[in-house]
């Protein structure tokens, strides 16, 4: 059996007692430093829209907004730092996009108005996209990239048999639509003769914790209410879709990169044995 939470993908082997014991265990590019990197970059981005739009709506006041900014101006900095230190090849992109967002947010402190705000948001918006998706394109890639060479390390090494062996993909929340890691996994079940796995339960999305559904009071709902109207008008904003914050944005991406992946491995899967 595999599992996939926190970024980890782990192989389980039922021992004699019918328990499962884990033999494996990968961490995912989806955990390492350049990928969180980037990922904290594009919500600071998030972060800056956030602000600004709730000081055009004035929800905030200019002064709470000009704190806000000078705050985020600190998070800036330790970014670029890290990005310093990092060899990634989007580095001098993202360093351009830091330098970009700064620029503006110092732009957004002398404006007087909350039309010239606006104004100067959606060209900043209209400038960061490409670079955005861009983001998502490459993150996509390393992911893909990375679980893929899990699965063909453990077919070859630890007798893994895929199409014997179900998979549970847990999460705190429902899956988001285009999910990449259960796309991903999908795909390869296909491969290996198991069609429709999540309809056949070869292939699970397990929520957790459930328990506090049954705690949440009308206030909480009520916020999660506001958190949905919210999401509904950064991701309108940001990527020209309302429902962008219900997907997995990097999902968006895997169709194209699916027949780059070397899947040479599933035409030798083993016999039945590590399931």
């Amino acid at each position: 059996m595999l599992s996939y939470r926190n970024g980890y993908l782990n192989l389980l082997e039922r021992n004699s007692c019918n328990d499962y014991n884990e033999v494996a265990k990968e961490a995912s590019p989806a955990v390492q430093d350049s990928y969180i990197l980037h990922k904290t970059l594009v919500h600071k981005l998030t972060q800056f829209t956030i602000i600004a739009r709730a000081r055009i709506e004035e929800r905030i006041s200019e002064q709470s907004m000009h704190q806000q900014l000078a705050n985020m101006e600190d998070d800036f900095q330790a970014i670029a730092s890290a990005l310093d230190r990092n060899a990634s090849k989007q580095r001098w992109s993202y360093l351009l996009m830091i330098k970009r967002s700064r620029e503006v947010m110092q732009q957004a402190m002398t404006c007087r108005t909350g039309e010239a705000i606006d104004r100067l948001c959606t060209s900043y918006l209209q400038e960061i996209r490409p670079m955005i998706k861009d983001y998502g394109r490459t993150s996509a890639k390393e992911q893909l990239a990375g679980l893929n060479q899990i699965l063909a390390d453990w077919v070859r090494n630890k007798n893994l048999s895929l199409q014997y062996a179900p998979c549970l993909v847990v999460g705190a929340k429902g899956p988001r639509v285009d999910m990449l890691e259960m796309r991903l996994l999908e795909y390869i079940y296909g491969k290996v003769g198991v069609n429709s796995a999540v309809a056949k339960g070869h292939l699970m999305y397990v929520e957790t914790p459930v328990e506090l559904m049954a705690n949440l009071r009308n206030k909480d709902l009520t916020s999660i209410y506001a958190k949905h109207l919210l999401n509904k008008k950064i991701g309108l904003l940001i990527l020209g879709d309302e429902n962008a914050m219900y997907k997995d944005v990097l999902g968006g991406f895997v169709e194209e990169l699916l027949d780059d992946l070397p899947m040479d491995y599933l035409t030798n899967s083993p016999s039945p044995s590590m399931t």
